[in-house]
């Protein structure tokens, strides 16, 4: 769904959690007016310096940056970048209990080099000391795993492994702590919530700015395609 049909779609509440994302007006405007200026802003919206920042520059716990990618992986893996509440919930405590369950398998790293493996858990044993990674050890992570022909799902594996995934002493997310996390993706512009679609209420990721988010997350195929693989 692009932008002009989303906000269709969507109340004046709503609304004006998107406006609220990249402007800093004390007056909010009417149903109609929020629509046409959300449009009128759409490529400030899916400019991907602009998602950044607003994903990203604004003070959130390293926790919050975890479960929103979970959050934004999971409606990229959608049909239309689509899903209603209670999926895209079940969906994210299913995807860290697999993780967790997959983690304590000893067949899980069966076709990976066991020594590259034992260079990616140190360092990002290290990384994780404080319980969170910095940008400086994310960028460094990364080209790690880039260089040892690692995924980021094994990422998630190695850091269940030492006991931190998703949380400290591996605590799954609860549900309050989705929802919350979904609001907070509304007030950063990034996810949409659709509460009068003829369907039933959805969250969704507009065409416009999907490109840009996969590009921050790092998304690297769909679970179909995963599983096919």
């Amino acid at each position: 769904m692009i932008i002009e049909e989303a906000v269709e779609c969507m109340s004046k509440f709503y609304l004006h959690r998107i406006l609220d994302s990249y402007t800093k007006d004390t007056i909010k405007p009417d149903e109609i007016v929020s629509r046409k200026r959300i449009i009128s802003d759409k490529d400030l919206l899916a400019d991907p310096k602009n998602i950044h920042q607003r994903l990203y520059d604004t003070g959130s716990s390293f926790d919050s940056k975890i479960l929103s990618n979970f959050l934004l992986e999971a409606l990229l893996d959608a049909e239309n970048a689509t899903l209603d509440e209670a999926t895209i919930i079940s969906q994210v405590i299913d995807f860290e209990k697999t993780i967790l369950n997959e983690s304590s398998n000893p067949e899980t790293f069966k076709f990976k080099d066991r020594d590259a493996g034992k260079t990616y858990e140190t360092v990002l044993e290290v990384a994780l000391e404080d319980d969170q990674i910095s940008e400086d050890e994310k960028n460094l992570l990364s080209r790690l795993r880039t260089h040892l022909g690692f995924s980021f799902r094994d990422h998630f594996l190695f850091q269940a492994k030492l006991g931190k995934f998703p949380k400290p002493e591996n605590e799954l997310h609860t549900e309050k702590e989705i929802k919350q996390e979904l609001v907070e993706l509304q007030k950063k512009g990034v996810v949409f919530y659709c509460n009068n679609c003829k369907d039933g209420s959805v969250y969704l990721i507009p065409k416009e700015i999907m490109k840009g988010v996969k590009k921050l997350t790092g998304f690297e195929m769909s679970g179909k395609a995963y599983g096919l693989l």
